[in-house]
């Protein structure tokens, strides 16, 4: 089970992705950080070619709409979706999850870490 290391300061999305990116490295080897997905558009992290992961520190209202674009736009490229949410609150996980399974419920799988 990962665990995220407490991190302070500036770009703790960031430092919150990469860390559990070096977690991942362990089990998938071929796991590779900041990819092109599609013009314009990058995700957090590609294993295999195949299955993305986008990773999300306490999102805003806002935030939330723009990320259900950029899954939309990845799974164009890609056969999985996971989208790591970090210290964001269970509603609106419980939210995003609803609105993203009436589209993708087979094709993204929503993680809180907290």
């Amino acid at each position: 089970k990962y665990r995220p290391p407490p991190v302070k300061g500036r770009r703790i999305e960031e430092k919150l992705t990469i860390g559990l990116i070096s977690f991942l490295q362990s089990s998938f080897p071929d796991i590779e950080l900041e990819q092109p997905i599609a013009k314009g558009a990058r995700i957090d992290a590609i294993i295999g070619g195949k299955i993305g992961i986008e990773a999300k520190y306490r999102p805003q209202a806002t935030e939330f709409d723009r990320l259900y674009g950029q899954v939309e736009k990845y799974l164009r490229r890609l056969d999985h979706v996971i989208v790591v949410f970090f210290e964001t609150p269970s509603r609106d996980v419980h939210n995003f999850r609803n609105r993203i399974n009436k589209i993708f419920a087979d094709k993204v799988t929503i993680l809180n870490i907290v």
